[in-house]
C-alpha cells in the first residue's frame, strides 16, 4: 500500500489556512424578535463585542449606522416592551443576548449609530425566584422554606427546573423522581417551555460535591452562585434553534427555539461522592489544607507527562511558542483566614433555653409571690444566645499570612450556625478570601487553539509566566472588533474581574451584597 505524502501535506495545508481565514473574519451577527424568529442579520457595522462569563452573565453591544434597515426595525419596527435578542456566531461559538437598552448616538454631521446593548441569556436566572413549596398556591407556602441538600449539580437543576415548571407548565405534577424520562416524555410540550432546565442523568452529570441549600422566596441565582463557585460547577445558557442536534432526547424533543439551561462539572476534586461525607471530609480540609486548592493550582503538569490527573489543564500557552500572546498576571493576596457565620441557634436549642428559663423564674415567682414570671417574658433574651455563632478558621493560611494578618472576617447567609448549610456558608466564606491568582490574556483565535473548538470559557487552562505553569480555569472570553482592528479574544483566566472596570467590579460587589442581605435563615 502506497502513501502519497505530498498530497497529505497539500490537504492538512489546505486545511490550516482555510482554519486562519475563518478565524480573521468577523463574526456573524443576528437580530431575532421577541419569538426568537430571524429578523437579519447585521452588515456594515462600526464596532461590536461580545464578552462569555463563567457563571455571570457577559455584556454584548453592536453599532449599527442609522441608515440600516435593522437600526430602523430597533427603533421603530416594535414596541418599547418587545423583547429583542442578539446572536454572535463563530465558526466554532454561538452566544444570544437579550437586549436591556438602545442607544441612538448621533453626531453633529448628522450620522446616527443605533447601539442594542445585551446581556447574556444566563441572566434570566437572575429574574427567577425560588417559592418555598413550587406546587402551592402563593397564598399559603407550606412548608415555609425549600429545603434541598446532596449532589450540587442534581440540586441546583433541582430548584431551577421546578422554579420554571411553576412558571410554564403548573399542571404537570412530576412522580417522586422529578428526573422520570417516561414522566418527562407523557408531559413535556415545548410549545409551554420557552426555557427549559437539562434534567439530571447520572451517567452524563456525574457527582458533584455535597450542598445544602434553603430558600423562601430566593432570587434563584443568589442561591446557588456561592454552590456553583465551591463545587467547581459552571451554568451554562444556550439558545436552541430548530436544526440543531437535541439537547436531551432521552426526556425530551425540542421544536421551536428554546433556552436551555445545564450545569457543567469543571473541577473534579478526589473523594466527592455527593454525599453527606463531603462536608465532613471538608471539616478535615478546612482545619488542615486549604479547602479551595482544586481551584487554583500552581504547579507544572509536564513533570509527570504521563499524569491522568482530570484536573490537568486542556491547553498549555507556553512564553515564546504562541503568535499573538499578551497576558497579564495579578496575584491577589488573602484577606482572611477566618470566618465566623451564624446569628442563630437550632430551633431545639432556643426551645430548651426558653424551658428551662421558664422553669427557674416560676420556681423564682413562687418564692417571692409573683407567680407570673413563668409567662414567658424572658423568651426573647434567651433566644438565639447559644450556639447561635461558628467559627471556621484555615490554620495553615493562617501560619502562612503571619501574626500580622486579620483577625476575622463575617460570612452572610447561614442564619443558623450549627447546620450543615452552616458549614457550606463558613467554607464559602474562606473560599472568597482565599489567596489566588488572576490572568487576563489577549490570543489570536487559532493561533494555534480555537476557541469554541479547543478551548471554551470553564475549562482549565495553563499559561507559562516565570519558570512555571500556571494552572486555572477560564474565567471569562470577550471578543471584539471594529471597522479597523480585527476580531481578537480576550481571556480571562483564574477570574474575570481582571477584564473588568473599577465601576464594573464595583456593582458587582453591590449585587453580591444585596444577595446576601436578602438571604433567609437555613433549616436545621
Amino acid at each position: 500500500m502506497s502513501v502519497d505524502l505530498d498530497a497529505g501535506l497539500a490537504a492538512i495545508d489546505a486545511r490550516f489556512e482555510a482554519e486562519q481565514a475563518a478565524s480573521n473574519e468577523r463574526d456573524r451577527v443576528f437580530i431575532y424578535d421577541r419569538f426568537l424568529q430571524l429578523v437579519g442579520e447585521v452588515f456594515g457595522e462600526n464596532d461590536a463585542d461580545w464578552e462569555d462569563i463563567c457563571n455571570d452573565a457577559g455584556e454584548a453591544a453592536v453599532g449599527i449606522p442609522g441608515e440600516d434597515d435593522l437600526a430602523q426595525f430597533l427603533i421603530d419596527a416594535q414596541t418599547i416592551d418587545h423583547d429583542v435578542f442578539l446572536v454572535f456566531q463563530t465558526p466554532t461559538k454561538r452566544e444570544c443576548y437579550k437586549v436591556k437598552d438602545i442607544e441612538i448616538d448621533q453626531d453633529e454631521h448628522g450620522n446616527e449609530i443605533v447601539r442594542p446593548i445585551a446581556l447574556h441569556l444566563l441572566d434570566e436566572i437572575k429574574h427567577l425566584q425560588c417559592w418555598p413549596n413550587t406546587f402551592a398556591p402563593l397564598a399559603a407556602q407550606f412548608p415555609k422554606s425549600d429545603t434541598q441538600f446532596g449532589n450540587a449539580i442534581k440540586v441546583i437543576k433541582g430548584y431551577v427546573h421546578r422554579n420554571l415548571l411553576r412558571e410554564q407548565q403548573p399542571g404537570w405534577v412530576p412522580f417522586f423522581d422529578i428526573w422520570n424520562a417516561a414522566n418527562w416524555k407523557a408531559n413535556f410540550d415545548n410549545a409551554k417551555w420557552p426555557m427549559v432546565m437539562i434534567p439530571y442523568i447520572a451517567e452524563r452529570d456525574g457527582v458533584a460535591e455535597w450542598c445544602a441549600l434553603d430558600s423562601r422566596m430566593e432570587n434563584c441565582y443568589d442561591l446557588i452562585k456561592p454552590t456553583l463557585e465551591d463545587a467547581g460547577c459552571q451554568l451554562t445558557a444556550d439558545v436552541w434553534f430548530p436544526g440543531d442536534p437535541q439537547p436531551c432526547p432521552t426526556h425530551f424533543i425540542l421544536d421551536r427555539p428554546t433556552i436551555v439551561f445545564d450545569v457543567v462539572r469543571r473541577r473534579s476534586a478526589s473523594g466527592v461522592t455527593g454525599t453527606i461525607a463531603d462536608p465532613i471530609r471538608d471539616l478535615v480540609r478546612i482545619i488542615a489544607p486549604d479547602g479551595t486548592s482544586e481551584t487554583v493550582t500552581i504547579a507544572d503538569p509536564n513533570d509527570n507527562p504521563n499524569n491522568a490527573d482530570p484536573n490537568a489543564p486542556w491547553v498549555i500557552f507556553r512564553r515564546g511558542q504562541h503568535v499573538g500572546l499578551r497576558s497579564k498576571m495579578t496575584i491577589h493576596k488573602p484577606i482572611e483566614h477566618t470566618i465566623t457565620t451564624g446569628g442563630k441557634s437550632p430551633d431545639a436549642i432556643n426551645q430548651g433555653a426558653k424551658l428551662i428559663s421558664n422553669i427557674l423564674l416560676g420556681l423564682l415567682g413562687t418564692a417571692i409571690g409573683m407567680p407570673w414570671l413563668t409567662l414567658g417574658i424572658f423568651d426573647k433574651a434567651v433566644e438565639d444566645v447559644i450556639l447561635a455563632w461558628a467559627i471556621f478558621t484555615d490554620h495553615q493560611r493562617k501560619a502562612r499570612m503571619g501574626p500580622y494578618s486579620h483577625k476575622s472576617g463575617f460570612e452572610t447567609g447561614g442564619g443558623v450556625a450549627v447546620s450543615p448549610s452552616g458549614l457550606q456558608i463558613g467554607r464559602v466564606g474562606l473560599w472568597k478570601t482565599r489567596g489566588y491568582v488572576s490572568f487576563a490574556a489577549e490570543v489570536d483565535d487559532n493561533a494555534p487553539f480555537a476557541m469554541g473548538r479547543h478551548i471554551d470559557v470553564g475549562i482549565s487552562a495553563g499559561f507559562e509566566i516565570g519558570n512555571r505553569v500556571w494552572l486555572s480555569n477560564i474565567s471569562a472570553a470577550r471578543r471584539s472588533w471594529s471597522r479597523t482592528e480585527a476580531p481578537a479574544w480576550q481571556l480571562a483566566v483564574g477570574d474575570y474581574r481582571a477584564l473588568e472596570p473599577d465601576g464594573t467590579r464595583a456593582l458587582r460587589y453591590v449585587n453580591t451584597l444585596t444577595g446576601a442581605v436578602r438571604q433567609i435563615s437555613s433549616s436545621t
